[in-house]
């Protein structure tokens, strides 16, 4: 690249991703040994709906005169709860890490972010999830290992199993050894009951188990993995009566921030999104796979031996996205580098899971039938192909021709999509000696996830950039034509529409973004007066790019500077420091620039 090119693409490219994190400044004298800093574990519930007051209850350490929450949206407070005066009280005294949380009729429904403050600080961030439907908070004791039978007590006739009125949102934590909860409901035959988990869309712990049964103890459906890896029971009841629900962690493990939220409705739910990518400033067409989907009408896919529906939508991608991902959706740390929006539907005041969808420059064609590797899809470069791993089994086997020495990045999105899949790569040069005898080469496979370099990561930080999506930059060793495999392990062991994928063949458009991350990710950033703390950098670098990326911090309290920093040509990584030289108590938000 010469000077003057470099200098137009610096000028077209000079990536801005801002990263909001939060830094609190406390006065106090320095020490070699670990200080108290603020940090919030869990929240229970972890959520409410609009028009609604929820008593929170927080736990975590140094959670010393924890007096205020701060949440993400300004429709969201809280004040915390009092209790009655004592005889040796002057008034009511205030309950610790127990708040009254009020959700405005406006607030929409997502996930939110929640902070609290206190003594040693503000916290790291934990999600506030709000619904659009009643919400029910568990109360203990509720069940067993076996279907509660009704049992007769000072009070009356009862059923450990609480009853719970269709649709609602149950908000439940395990405790006290290996908790069993359970619950019960009224539904009609022919009903399709959705509960939908929520744990690690939440920050939760638990890993969510759940089993729906009649009343004589059948068991009729147990959870299956969704959407974000969250559990999810898809029933169709069988006759008019009670039904029971079983929930519990799937190690039956308990204990501070093993909450869960269920749904239980006839909910719409998106399975996937095809094609899963848009290109910036377009409306498009695109096909929604799910359950109960309004206007849905029966597609001839299943998961798990449970047919799905398909609806035809348009989907608006922002002109302006570039930068952003939505903040409502879980983000997995290898999908970090992308673009995207989320999106969602609604019947009535019932709104589905949401589901990204990633910006991408290139307008996809469709996959055609191409499982012969005697005759492959023909390509006409450069293009976007929109492709499943399906059924099981399925290879995929394309073909285009190149000139000799033409550059082409081959890149494929569909772990960084949201999927479990497991893509593999073949490309291949096609040889045709003088008597016509047609030869494959190899010119290139990749398959697993290359072992991380310990040695250059920069304070070897948890957070995991890598995904299993292969990218080759193909050059052509001559003029002529090549071919490529496409194949999935996942799905050579199971059939699932869901593994979706984009073949991309372009030339390359260098760019990248950067992600920060407090030193200590589960905490917040907290500085002392004359202390300093690190922030993490990873650069996710886009086909090639290969230039210095300097970063600067502003938005601190005053006394707190942070100089900038250079991570240099062909380095992912660095490391952003911060001093609290002569700096006052306060609070900031840190904008980061790159």
């Amino acid at each position: 690249m010469n000077n003057e090119a470099a200098s137009s693409f610096t000028a077209r490219l000079f990536a801005v991703l801002l990263s909001p994190v939060v830094c609190c400044v406390v006065l106090g004298n320095s020490c070699l040994a670990q200080l108290p800093a603020t940090r919030l574990d869990s929240v229970f519930p972890a959520g409410g709906a609009p028009s609604s007051t929820v008593e929170v209850t927080l736990t975590g350490t140094n959670l010393d005169d924890v007096d205020q929450l701060h949440f993400s949206h300004p429709g969201i407070a809280a004040v915390r709860k009092m209790a009655e005066a004592t005889p040796f009280d002057e008034g009511p005294q205030p309950v610790d890490n127990v708040f009254m949380v009020t959700i405005a009729a406006d607030v929409p429904p997502g996930a939110y972010d929640l902070r609290c403050q206190g003594k040693y600080g503000r916290s790291n961030r934990r999600t506030f999830e709000v619904g659009a439907i009643p919400e029910f908070v568990e109360t203990e004791p509720n069940g067993g290992n076996d279907l509660p039978a009704w049992v007769v007590t000072d009070s009356g006739r009862t059923n450990l199993a609480q009853e719970v009125q269709l649709p609602v949102t149950i908000n439940g934590q395990t405790t006290n050894g290996p908790d069993v909860d359970w619950y019960r409901f009224a539904g009609k035959a022919g009903q399709r009951i959705l509960l939908e988990g929520f744990c690690r869309r939440i920050d939760s712990r638990m890993d969510l188990a759940m089993t729906v049964m009649t009343a004589s103890g059948q068991i009729l459906s147990e959870s299956r993995a969704g959407a974000a890896r969250d559990s999810i029971v898809d029933v169709t009841l069988p006759a008019d009566g009670e039904y029971f629900v079983k929930v519990h962690d799937a190690l039956f493990a308990q204990g501070p921030g093993y909450v869960y939220r269920i749904v239980i409705a006839q909910k719409p739910y998106i399975d996937f999104i095809f094609p899963a990518t848009g290109v910036p400033g377009t409306e498009s067409d695109y096909t929604v796979y799910g359950r109960n989907l309004p206007g849905g009408q029966p597609s001839p896919l299943q998961i798990d031996g449970r047919s799905l529906e398909q609806l035809n939508v348009r989907i608006a991608m922002p002109g302006d996205v570039r930068g952003r991902l939505p903040l409502s959706t879980l983000i997995n740390s290898h999908q970090a580098g992308l673009d995207g929006i989320d999106y969602r539907v609604t019947a009535g005041n019932l709104v589905s899971n949401s589901m990204l969808v990633v910006a991408s420059d290139m307008t996809a064609i469709r996959e055609t039938p191409n499982d012969d590797p005697s005759a492959p899809q023909q390509l006409t470069l450069p293009v976007a192909v929109a492709g499943q791993f399906f059924p099981q089994r399925d290879v995929d086997w394309y073909q285009f021709e190149a000139k000799k020495d033409d550059e082409w990045i081959i890149d494929i999105l569909s772990q960084r999509l949201g999927g479990t899949s497991d893509p593999a790569l073949l490309v291949q040069q096609i040889v045709t000696d003088d008597k016509g005898v047609t030869t494959y080469r190899d010119l290139t496979f990749l398959d697993d996830i290359q072992e991380r370099n310990i040695n250059n990561r920069a304070g070897r930080h948890e957070f995991d950039e890598r995904s299993g999506d292969p990218t080759y930059a193909f050059k052509a060793p001559a003029d002529g034509k090549y071919r490529l495999m496409l194949r999935d392990g996942i799905s050579a062991v199971r059939s699932d529409p869901r593994l979706v994928y984009q073949l991309e063949i372009r030339k390359a458009r260098p760019d990248f973004r950067l992600v920060a991350i407090p030193s200590e990710s589960y905490g917040s950033l907290l500085l002392r007066k004359g202390g300093r703390t690190t922030i993490h950098l990873v650069a996710f670098r886009n086909d090639g790019f290969l230039e210095e990326i300097r970063v600067a911090a502003t938005g601190m309290p005053e006394g707190v500077t942070a100089e900038e920093v250079v991570i240099g040509p062909g380095n992912d990584y660095g490391t952003l420091i911060l001093t609290a030289s002569d700096a006052a108590k306060g609070i900031g938000t840190l904008q980061i620039t790159a």
